[in-house]
């Protein structure tokens, strides 16, 4: 399909882009609003690019700012633009993983018709890294893993009930060389646990979130970097 076929090499430039300048990426609605500098800005001439985010900013007016697959918000205080608009939105902390085993598959859940990644809520008592291995251990039954380290962290807005909510979940890589039965927690939806070939990423890319495909990528970046 030539239109996905676009839609996984756009987003691997933008990766690209993301990866060599750090910038945050908010994500609504399968849309991306991300927020950089000048010389970040650079990747995305061709998308519409604002100058920072007035002080009279409400949830409405953030939201606005989603036009097309790919924005981009320009400031010199990226990290207080964000503190800015976690004031907007009620947060929420959470914590997930890419699981990778001794032959380069990457562990997906299928939930609500979608390939997905294990991730949840934070507990009040957790770290991010304890909620990702708790997560995984739980969503998807393995167990034995070893953390690679500290992968990215996605930001994504959404509606519940009548809050505006932003969550920001810490991503982590790990490996698995255990052989272990796949069991999906169907008490949260998942009806699928499945080991994927890195070769063959591009099926579950084609049918997952935007967040979720662009952590996928940053993965696949740092794969032969601890093998």
């Amino acid at each position: 399909n030539p239109s996905q076929r676009n839609r996984i090499g756009t987003g691997y430039r933008y990766l690209c882009a993301l990866a060599k300048w750090r910038m945050i990426t908010l994500h609504y609605n399968q849309l991306a609003l991300h927020i950089g500098n000048q010389e970040d800005s650079l990747a995305f001439s061709d998308r519409p690019i604002y100058e920072g985010i007035p002080a009279s900013a409400t949830p409405a007016s953030i939201l606005s700012l989603f036009s097309s697959p790919a924005s981009f918000v320009k400031t010199d205080n990226s990290s207080g633009l964000l503190e800015s608009l976690k004031a907007l939105f009620f947060p929420i902390q959470a914590a997930g993983g890419v699981v990778v085993d001794s032959a380069n598959n990457l562990l997906f859940i299928h939930r609500l018709g979608k390939w997905d990644l294990p991730k949840g809520k934070m507990e009040i008592t957790e770290q991010p890294l304890e909620t990702a291995i708790r997560e995984i251990q739980e969503e998807t039954g393995v167990t034995e893993l070893q953390n690679q380290g500290k992968l990215t962290t996605s930001w994504h807005i959404y509606p519940l009930d009548e809050a505006w909510i932003l969550k920001e979940t810490h991503w982590f890589l790990f490996s698995c060389e255990q052989d272990v039965e796949l069991k999906p927690q169907i008490e949260e939806s998942i009806d699928k646990v499945q080991w994927i070939s890195s070769a063959d990423v591009s099926v579950p890319l084609t049918n997952t979130y935007e967040n979720i495909r662009m952590v996928i990528q940053q993965a696949l970046i740092r794969l032969p970097l601890f093998r």
